[in-house]
């Protein structure tokens, strides 16, 4: 179900464990009242965060916003509401930072000792919506206020510090991923002009894109969210909405916003990203793995492949110099959120971890496209995975 995709997407990284030094602690936005900025269900958003250990790293801020797909239509929404997804009531109270949220240096090297904070996501559509009045579904009010909780978020870390930041890492994955390219330029006003400020979205570049069978479910069903949470200029970027007038719906799409991002920008994404093989493209062999997949469905993900390449490539943002890419031909999806990917997982011998040490701090650019699946068994190209 639906639902059950989007709790999968979330349920890996919400862990309440002993505190250690990769341990978070929940916090609660205290102001949520004030704005009416609120989860689905009424209850007030908050984060995970781990303070910096001092010196140098005081005003360093590394922040990942949480994934978990959306909800399509009301029904789903008050469903969702009822989950960790919608409700903060059901938040455990600590949770654990791997790759760039981890505490440990021989993990993540260059932002071990900032300040880390997970973001939570509990409105259904990637912090984008601006609903006024509550929709009431089952007798229940449900608010979609997205961009009102990003607002109070952002404004309660500002007062922990990160209005003085002097480096900032944004990152997030799925719909985290996706909340990264709608929000990385309005987050950048958000901050210190000066800031060292950039951008890493993993796992969020969901293409508009029919299924096999030629239907276009995906898009309409983006559209949909778009309307019912009243999603508007003012809420996703606004220079790509701007450049959609005819269909301002576009612009809930990374390839729609990639183009106009300002923020530097380093784009981790599998090419044959599992969520949207099975969810997008509706492939009948997603869910176990390419080796059980037959030759016309490895020339459909081959297909998927070569559109979510021409998205980027010929994007004026993928050619600008401080921008880099980090492409994998993983039959996966978030595989850069925990240690493993982060660490293990390569391109030309080259890790997630190396690639964004070396962007982050001296702007080495990478143009990392993975390899094709063969159509002779086992398909698959890239020993790492």
């Amino acid at each position: 179900t639906r639902m059950k995709r989007s709790v999968f997407l979330a349920i890996f990284l919400i862990v309440g464990s002993y505190a250690g030094i990769n341990t978070m602690v929940k916090t609660l936005v205290k102001n949520a009242n004030a704005t009416g900025a609120f989860c689905l269900d009424g209850t007030p958003p908050g984060y995970y965060w781990r303070a910096s250990k001092g010196g140098a790293a005081s005003n360093n801020w590394v922040i990942n916003i949480f994934g978990g797909g959306w909800c399509y239509n009301e029904k789903e929404c008050y469903e969702r509401s009822k989950t960790q997804l919608g409700s903060s009531t059901l938040w455990p109270a600590s949770s654990e930072g791997q790759a760039e949220l981890s505490g440990e240096p021989s993990v993540n090297p260059v932002f071990h000792d900032w300040n880390a904070v997970h973001v939570f996501y509990c409105d259904g559509a990637s912090f984008s919506g601006n609903r006024e009045e509550p929709l009431v579904v089952e007798n229940t009010k449900l608010y979609m206020r997205g961009h009102r909780v990003l607002d109070a978020l952002l404004e309660d870390l500002g007062e922990k510090g990160l209005h003085n930041a002097k480096q900032v890492l944004l990152t997030g994955c799925s719909a985290g991923g996706l909340s990264t390219f709608l929000h990385a330029d309005y987050i950048a006003s958000r901050i210190p002009r000066n800031a060292h400020y950039k951008a890493m979205p993993k796992s969020g570049f969901f293409l508009a894109s029919k299924n096999y069978q030629d239907k276009p479910v995906y898009i309409d069903e983006m559209e949909y969210v778009w309307k019912m949470q009243n999603v508007s200029r003012e809420t996703v970027n606004t220079a790509c909405v701007d450049a959609n007038r005819d269909a301002p719906h576009r612009c809930m799409f990374a390839p729609a916003t990639y183009p106009h991002i300002k923020t530097p920008i380093l784009v981790i994404n599998s090419i044959y990203d599992s969520w949207q093989l099975g969810n997008i493209l509706n492939l009948p062999c997603t869910s176990k793995g390419p080796r059980t997949c037959n030759v016309q469905e490895i020339q459909d993900a081959n297909g998927y492949r070569a559109k979510f390449l021409h998205e980027i490539v010929s994007s004026p943002t993928f050619k600008e110099r401080q921008n880099a890419v980090f492409l994998n031909s993983c039959w996966t999806h978030c595989e850069g959120e925990g240690n493993h990917g982060w660490m293990n997982m390569k391109i030309q011998n080259l890790s997630m971890r190396d690639v964004v040490g070396a962007w982050y701090q001296n702007n080495t650019r990478h143009e990392l496209l993975d390899c094709e699946y063969s159509l002779k068994e086992p398909y698959t190209c890239n020993p790492t995975c």
